[in-house]
Formats: C-alpha cells, sequence, structure tokens
C-alpha cells in the first residue's frame, strides 16, 4: 500500500511566481526544493485504483476555487516553516471534509489552508525575516486542479504526480 498525499494547485504562471521564491529560499538555506501547493488532504494511504476512483466522485462534482492568499506566516512545523496563508473559505473546506469523508479517513479538526513557500527548522527569526521579505504579486487565482502526490517518504525529490483532477 503506498502513501498519497491530496494537493491543490495553483494555475501554472502563479505556480512559476511561487516557485522562484521556493527555489530562492532553498539554495540560500540549502533545503530541498519542492513543487508549491496546498495540501487538501496530508499522508494517507490506500490502494492508487480505489483512491483515484474515490477522488474522482468527489472532483466530478467540485468546482474551482477561488483563493485568496491572506499574509505570509511563520509555524514551529518543518513544511510550514514560512507559507503563505490562504482564506478558509466553505468551498476549500467543504473539499477536504468530501475528500475525507470518500476515502474513509479520520477528519484531523484542523484544516489551515496554505501555500509553503520555505522547508526547514530554523529560528523564529530567520522564519520572521524570510516571511517580511516575501512579496506575493498574485494574492488572488482559481485553483483548477488537484493532484495525487505519490509521498511515501518525507524526501521532496522523491514525490510523484500519480494522478490530476480537473475541477469544474
Amino acid at each position: 500500500m503506498n502513501k498519497y498525499s491530496l494537493w491543490l494547485l495553483p494555475p501554472k504562471g502563479i505556480q512559476l511566481e511561487f516557485s522562484e521564491i521556493v527555489e530562492k529560499y532553498s539554495k540560500k538555506l540549502n533545503f530541498p526544493s519542492f513543487e508549491p501547493h496546498a495540501t487538501i488532504v496530508g499522508e494517507f494511504e490506500g490502494e492508487k485504483n480505489d483512491v483515484v476512483n474515490k477522488i474522482s466522485s468527489v472532483t466530478n462534482i467540485s468546482k474551482k476555487i477561488a483563493i485568496t492568499i491572506s499574509e505570509i506566516s511563520i509555524s514551529t512545523t518543518y513544511f510550514q516553516c514560512v507559507f503563505a496563508r490562504i482564506n478558509p473559505t466553505p468551498r476549500i473546506i467543504d473539499l477536504q471534509m468530501n475528500v475525507i469523508k470518500a476515502l474513509d479517513l479520520k477528519s484531523s479538526n484542523f484544516f489551515m489552508p496554505h501555500i509553503s513557500l520555505v522547508y526547514g527548522a530554523y529560528p523564529s527569526v530567520v522564519k520572521y525575516e524570510i516571511a517580511k521579505e516575501i512579496n506575493l504579486k498574485t494574492k488572488e487565482f482559481q485553483a483548477e486542479k488537484l493532484c495525487l502526490i505519490n509521498a511515501n517518504d518525507y524526501d521532496p525529490a522523491t514525490w510523484e504526480h500519480v494522478a490530476e483532477f480537473e475541477l469544474k
């Protein structure tokens, strides 16, 4: 059985803007580069065909999601070191809840939509300075695609797209 994550991906042009930020700090701080995304459901296990079918059943009735970034924030977790906070709209929360239900997963009762920009364990002052430096040009966009990622380990270099799902 594989481990997966389900991501909401920004459109290509916006993905490029976020990727440039990730690459800049990846080189500066020597952390692994990764594809910018908003995690809808983190690590879960399943058989590929079953997982794809269940997610398809949700995305067949899901619409594009308007994303608004409110601020650049920091946290104490490795994968949310420095991130762009996404306003938690009903549509993104419902998407996450519907996927959890379709996959028959246990809800975590905590969902903070965001797009990570820096991974790592750095002193708070370093994270704070990075957050102050980041100035996103794009703070609003329509998310049109979900991506199922093979996440068998915590190394971003090994993460692979397994399937993509268009939102209507």
